[in-house]
């Protein structure tokens, strides 16, 4: 939510290189089983496969960097 004050995006970078320095050896993300609390992920419609996790977290990860590095 904070990505979106052009305020706080400078403040943001932190969460850049946390996030680019998490991903999987894969160039992915995975945030787990335990994350999806009935949120909306975009692309797959369901969790019971890695690789569709993965695919949604990833892009999620994405857009929520490219909001922060938009300035």
């Amino acid at each position: 939510m904070l990505a979106k004050f052009k305020s706080a995006r400078g403040q943001l970078d932190f969460v850049v290189k946390w996030l680019n320095a998490n991903k999987k050896e894969n160039v992915k993300w995975d945030m787990g089983k335990s994350v999806n609390d009935k949120l909306y992920f975009p692309i797959a419609d369901s969790w019971r496969s890695v690789e569709a996790r993965e695919n949604d977290c990833t892009e999620r990860i994405q857009i929520i960097i490219s909001i922060i590095e938009d300035r």
